[in-house]
């Protein structure tokens, strides 16, 4: 039933519907409490904060951070996925609030805990990288985060990834006051999502 829950809240926070997907993931981490289990504990936390910000919820969702970096910290275990993920939610987080540098090396330590094992997590993390190096004023720098996002995205074959990079690189080049260069791969973003909506509600494979 935790699993089931945490799935639950996966799919409604894809669809942006970030208000169920809490209740989903509560759902998940108070089971998961209830059986002592440590490390879905932490996973259920870090899914939590990742949609308590993006309500408004910030100082909720730096509580429910911390628990996960409890759980993936713990001396007897190697949670490396776990706080890569941790230092994805908290990138984002930071970058939302306008905290670029904090956002940079949130991000920075995201991609080296992800190594070259865990692609979501090194795509999200190049893409807030990114975004948070133009606003900040390196626009060299944000285009080679961008561009790197990109390419890894496209290997991996998953285009709702590549979608969401084409969209976060898109907003990097708008704060490079590249309006032209980020009009064109946001048309290439709409057409993409609108193709994976259309591909979820026809049935067919995504």
């Amino acid at each position: 039933m935790a699993l089931a829950h945490e799935e639950l809240g996966s799919v409604l926070a894809a669809r942006e519907d970030y208000t169920q997907a809490l209740q989903h993931f509560d759902k998940s981490y108070d089971l998961n409490k209830s059986l002592r289990a440590e490390v879905y504990v932490g996973y259920a936390a870090m899914h939590r904060a990742s949609v308590l910000w993006q309500i408004g919820r910030y100082e909720e969702a730096k509580d429910a951070l911390a628990e996960a970096v409890r759980v993936a910290q713990q001396p007897e275990g190697d949670y490396k996925h776990l706080l890569a993920n941790v230092h994805m939610v908290t990138a984002l987080m930071e970058a939302s609030a306008g905290h670029y540098a904090q956002a940079k090396a949130q991000s920075l330590q995201a991609i080296a805990l992800a190594g070259v094992q865990y692609k979501s997590e090194i795509v999200a993390a190049k893409c807030t990288q990114s975004l948070a190096q133009a606003r900040d004023g390196a626009r060299r720098a944000s285009a080679r985060s961008c561009q790197e996002a990109l390419d890894l995205a496209a290997q991996t074959g998953d285009q709702a990834m590549l979608s969401g990079a084409w969209l976060a690189c898109a907003e990097t080049m708008l704060a490079n006051n590249e309006a032209q260069p980020a009009l064109e791969m946001t048309l290439r973003a709409r057409e993409s999502f609108r193709v994976l909506v259309s591909s979820t509600r026809s049935g067919a494979p995504g």
